[in-house]
């Protein structure tokens, strides 16, 4: 079969499918297609979760699962209305945006995110059939979307995941005609607000590729309009599919679960407890299986967030709090700089909107009526995650809602020149002449490349530099090998299990002991030597006793009988407060891997090694990766009969004066299960890294094995 052919076929019969599930579910009720499918499609999303935790995932199992959707379709096709499809004048404006988002669907992936982690994780599922046991930040993530995704690419490769996620982009332009019908609103304001969202320069580029931001509005858009036709009819199973609609928001997204929370809030307000608990009971049922799953896996069921209250070994809660912050700061520090760069620049928010949403205000005049009021509160419930993480795809869920409030408070004729020009202004050449240069967008007319006329190979070694990367990687490693990523390769395209070095706690410190190797000359190590008069201890401790340190590590623990170093013991027990997952790395050997309190230290925070036996001992020495700034640490040991005594105080620091490191921190990584390293050889951070990798592979214990443009990989010795 021609490649574009199974593309193709692979994306149909994921929807064909999906709707089947669907249209079985409401095979008592008239409800529009676009609901038939994002109900079906949710259904199937679960199917496949449920195929993947077993580990049957794979085109035998999804070939059943397509079997029994399009046979229920089929049985089903005499209650499948086709009702007359009335062409609004205002949707002429997005013929030549079809056309051009098509081609762009249908081309290879070259989106970073997608061809990163949303169908890197879908690869990596694949290949065995099942969930992986490694955790990293974005494979914890919920991934309903991506269970979609899986099922298309097991059958037609990246281009029919992207479909998917296409047409269900698609489908909300009839989803918001629908919505604005129920609402009352009359014609041509839906089609108004259709095109309004739908041209708009980021919905299209998502809607274009494989992430998941136009099916989370989708989505979003669902779950209103199955409220609102409960409301009205009081019909159970519309409050049931609206409350899998609602959950499944999560499923695509975390930060979709405002929209469940904002719909059970109003139930309850309203004092419909048994409404209420239908739908949230409804919802659990997508929200669920991601937290469980999150939950077995880490302990957290909200991972990788909120580590703070789920402690836990895989992420570091100064690194979650360090992303956080940095996420709100996109687009600028003021509100100001962000709204400019959102609407006109587009470079630092990660998108555009374009310069017509500065009317956004004018969707207040809608709360005069009552199906204004019920959609700026959409909006708003919508587009609260954009607080937290001020993307310009955060806004996405909301712009239906508030396209269709604006478009209610506007004569005709000034909506057609509102569209119009916001039309013209997202035209992607048109975008050129006043946003940013860098702008996130669509970039030319790829059709050779849907059409596959040009190999999809050609086309990804000329247009994703990581690509060639991957390529290399396939080749030169073997089946099964783990690769540390510095650098953000195209893991949807390697056919290895790529770690990207700041998804878990693992890479991190992988990349701090590389870091700690290579300028251990400016952090030289340093040694707090403590003696006590000979005695026997079954534990020893090191406390902190000060206050307002920035940070407090240690990289060794050292324990003498006079001139005798002791061993380290497997049968030995290690407590640390906090941070007790790290403990061990204090007793293994290696002096670029460390336990820190990562994060500020307090008096009262230490580090606990209890003996298998009664050691007799008389000193130690805690080595430091540097003296952080007002450390103090005091010694105490626990004595035969439990109680503990005061050692040390005042331990004497001494500077080490150490071989080099380097080879240390690639045997720390080796000792993580790392065969190989993937790192830039240019440029700041991990550049510098793996530039003096390049030049002096046998200080690292490393051997080159191929660079590619600007990456460079290396096989750990």
């Amino acid at each position: 079969m021609p490649p574009i052919l199974s593309i193709v076929f692979a994306a149909l019969l994921t929807l064909l499918t999906a709707y089947g599930l669907g249209r079985l579910w409401f095979r008592k009720n008239e409800v529009p297609h676009e609901i038939v499918l994002a109900v079906g499609a949710a259904l199937l999303s679960l199917l496949v979760f449920g195929l993947l935790a077993v580990g049957l995932a794979g085109k035998v199992a999804f070939a059943a699962v397509a079997a029994a959707g399009i046979s229920a379709l089929v049985l089903l096709r005499d209650r499948i209305k086709r009702p007359a499809m009335r062409f609004s004048r205002p949707l002429w404006m997005l013929l030549p945006f079809g056309v051009l988002y098509l081609v762009h669907a249908l081309a290879p992936e070259i989106q970073p995110d997608a061809a990163g982690y949303h169908l890197g994780n879908v690869a990596e599922y694949l290949r065995p059939g099942r969930f992986p046991d490694t955790v990293d930040f974005y494979e914890i993530l919920p991934h309903g979307v991506e269970m979609l995704f899986a099922f298309a690419f097991s059958f037609g490769g990246h281009s029919a995941a992207k479909l998917v996620h296409f047409a269900l982009f698609a489908a909300s332009v009839p989803l918001i005609f629908s919505l604005g019908k129920r609402l009352g609103l009359e014609q041509p304001i839906p089609a108004f607000a259709a095109v309004f969202y739908a041209v708009t320069t980021v919905v299209g580029t998502t809607g274009t590729c494989a992430y998941v931001d136009a099916a989370l509005a989708f989505y979003a858009m669902a779950a209103v309009y199955l409220v609102v036709r409960w409301h009205e009819e009081g019909s159970t199973i519309l409050l049931v599919s609206a409350g899998l609609a609602a959950g499944f928001c999560y499923g695509v997204k975390n930060t979709g679960g405002v929209v469940a929370a904002g719909v059970a809030v109003w139930l309850l307000a309203r004092r419909q407890w048994k409404a209420a608990a239908i739908f949230s009971v409804s919802a659990a049922a997508m929200i669920a299986p991601w937290m469980v799953r999150a939950y077995l896996m880490t302990g957290n069921p909200v991972a990788p967030l909120f580590n703070r209250i789920f402690p836990n070994p895989y992420f570091r809660v100064v690194s979650e709090e360090w992303l956080a912050s940095n996420m709100r700061l996109y687009g600028g520090g003021s509100w100001v700089e962000r709204i400019k760069d959102l609407a006109i620049c587009g470079r630092s928010s990660l998108g555009l909107l374009g310069p017509m949403w500065l009317l956004a205000p004018l969707a207040l005049i809608a709360l005069r009526r009552p199906a204004g009021r019920l959609l700026v509160c959409a909006a708003v419930i919508a587009g609260a995650p954009y607080y937290l993480n001020t993307s310009a795809r955060f806004l996405i869920p909301a712009l239906p809602f508030l396209g269709l409030a604006i478009f209610m408070s506007l004569p005709r004729r000034l909506s057609w020149a509102l569209v119009a020009a916001h039309a013209v202004l997202s035209w992607p050449a048109v975008v050129s002449l006043y946003a940013d240069t860098y702008v996130w967008r669509l970039r030319g007319w790829p059709v050779a490349a849907a059409l596959r006329i040009e190999p999809e190979q050609d086309y990804l070694r000329r247009t994703l530099g990581e690509y060639r990367m991957a390529e290399v990687i396939n080749r030169s490693t073997p089946p099964g090998a783990r690769i540390l990523d510095l650098h953000g390769t195209a893991a949807a395209y390697t056919e290895r299990q790529m770690s990207l070095f700041y998804e878990s706690a693992e890479t991190e410190a992988c990349v701090d002991a590389m870091r700690f190797g290579l300028y251990q000359h400016l952090q030289p190590l340093h040694d707090l030597v403590a003696d006590w008069p000979e005695a026997q201890f079954t534990a020893l401790r090191i406390r902190q006793e000060a206050a307002g340190v920035t940070n407090w590590s240690i990289a060794e623990l050292g324990f003498y009988r006079g001139n005798h170093r002791l061993q380290p013991s497997a049968r030995w027990l290690l407590d640390a407060w906090p941070n007790i997952w790290d403990a061990p790395l204090a007793l293994d050997n290696n002096l670029t891997t460390f336990w820190a309190t990562l994060g500020p230290a307090k008096p009262g925070m230490f580090l606990e090694t209890q003996f298998d036996q009664p050691q007799w001992l008389s000193g130690a020495t805690v080595t430091c990766p540097r003296i952080e700034q007002n450390v103090r640490i005091a010694i105490y040991g626990r004595i035969l009969d439990g109680t503990w005594r005061l050692l040390c105080d005042r331990p004497t620091p001494q500077i080490r004066r150490d071989a080099d490191l380097r080879v240390e921190a690639t045997r720390a990584i080796r000792h993580r299960g790392f065969q190989y390293i993937v790192a830039p050889i240019s440029g700041g951070g991990n550049g510098l890294t793996g530039h003096d990798m390049l030049d002096a592979p046998w200080r690292w214990g490393v051997a080159r094995i191929a660079c590619v443009g600007n990456l460079c990989l290396f096989r750990i010795l």
